[in-house]
């Protein structure tokens, strides 16, 4: 980890939304000890409440708000800027996977229409509620995806789809952004990141490990840890 990256968190505002587990507690442990005050948002009070258990809480909020709910989302970060005066920094993080592999024929319409609402819109809606206020301090966001997006195969269209989305999203963004002080960037994450995200899903079915084992050999087809790769999210930035 690059201590001077870090070192520019100190007294930094970060709102991460899927803060309960995975990426985001990962990256909130990371930013709460490099001096940040930090909005953390998910679904699961609880799992908020286990990510902040060790945290100074003048220092910490915890928002229970579903990031498909663009009105919640409004309302979350208006509660972290009244209590912090402003977001320097966004990590829209949160996403879900599918609960089987799946083509384009198989999933039902609101299983489907429930993966683009938590991997896309729960994208936009972060960004759009959030995006005023990182504009005013010139701040910068940080989106999380996955590399599915960026590949054929594997049989799971429905979770693919938004992913290649969201990145379309990041460029434009950057491009709007371009010029005002502020930045935006993606981060794909690798579908076989040991988190909560991808772990268990696709790895304990039948067909689609098999097809894993046959696409992908060595290290590359071994779970990482999500505290790694989450340093490097902080490095960057």
């Amino acid at each position: 980890m690059n201590n001077g990256h870090i070192a520019e968190l100190q007294g930094k505002t970060i709102l991460i939304t899927g803060a309960g587990s995975g990426f985001g507690a990962a990256c909130a442990h990371a930013a709460y000890a490099a001096g940040a005050q930090l909005i953390l948002i998910d679904t699961a009070e609880t799992g908020l409440s286990v990510t902040s258990s060790d945290f100074e809480m003048t220092r910490v909020m915890n928002i229970a708000a579903r990031v498909t709910d663009l009105e919640e989302m409004k309302k979350a970060v208006q509660i972290g800027i009244d209590q912090f005066g402003g977001i320097d920094v966004v990590f829209a993080n949160i996403g879900v996977y599918t609960d089987s592999p799946s083509t384009c024929r198989l999933p039902s319409l609101g299983r489907f229409h429930g993966i683009i609402d938590f991997n896309l819109s729960g994208i936009w809606n972060t960004v759009r509620a959030s995006l005023p206020s990182v504009k005013a301090s010139c701040g910068h966001i940080q989106i999380t995806s996955s590399s599915y997006g960026c590949e054929t195969g594997l049989s799971n269209a429905p979770h693919k789809i938004p992913h290649f989305a969201v990145d379309l999203f990041s460029r434009e963004l950057r491009k709007e952004l371009d010029g005002t002080g502020a930045t935006a960037e993606i981060m794909l994450a690798d579908h076989g990141t040991d988190q909560r995200l991808s772990s268990g899903k696709i790895s304990n079915r039948q067909i689609a490990a098999e097809l894993l084992r046959l696409s992908y050999r060595g290290v590359i087809a071994s779970p990482m840890s999500s505290v790694p790769s989450i340093r490097s999210v902080l490095t960057e930035m």
